[in-house]
């Protein structure tokens, strides 16, 4: 790598991994190819594109001796990121898109459920993401201090 004369890198990573334990179980996988762009010179944005998937499970046997389990399976597309460089304002991201889908399942005692999520992110540099999440607009707000719950109804819709 060199900071003038590299153009873009290439990120493939998988991660995988299995825990088990007395009555709990836990299996994780998760892969991803991302390429960054925009490195060449002294530029202040780099560009993200590229998708990934993941994988995980948990079950185990509660105190009162019931078994519960549940999993995600999930795959993301990133579509043109553009993000200013580390230490420079806006901090948030300027434009681009990402996809991501979810399937997530639940087995208790009283049964099984299935959700599906679909999550469309468009960026536009400012603090708030919009988003569609199974059709509905939403809006993110990227600099929620409670980063659990950065979720809000679209403003003025």
């Amino acid at each position: 790598y060199d900071e003038l004369t590299t153009d873009e890198i290439h990120i493939d990573h998988e991660v995988a991994g299995q825990i088990e334990r007395d009555r709990f179980t836990a299996e994780i996988e998760r892969a991803r190819s991302m390429v960054v762009s925009g490195l060449i010179g002294e530029e202040s944005t780099r560009t993200w594109n590229g998708s990934g998937t993941s994988y995980t499970s948990r079950s185990g046997v509660l105190e009162d001796g019931s078994e519960r389990s549940h999993s995600i399976e999930g795959s993301a597309v990133y579509t043109d990121v553009v993000v200013p460089i580390a230490g420079t304002e806006p901090r948030y991201p300027l434009s681009g898109t990402i996809e991501r889908t979810m399937l997530a399942t639940r087995t208790t005692a009283e049964g099984t459920e299935t959700r599906e999520v679909s999550i469309f992110i468009t960026f536009d540099g400012s603090q708030y993401a919009d988003a569609v999440v199974n059709g509905e607009a939403i809006e993110i707000d990227l600099a929620a201090e409670d980063r659990r719950r950065p979720f809000r109804h679209k403003r003025g819709g």
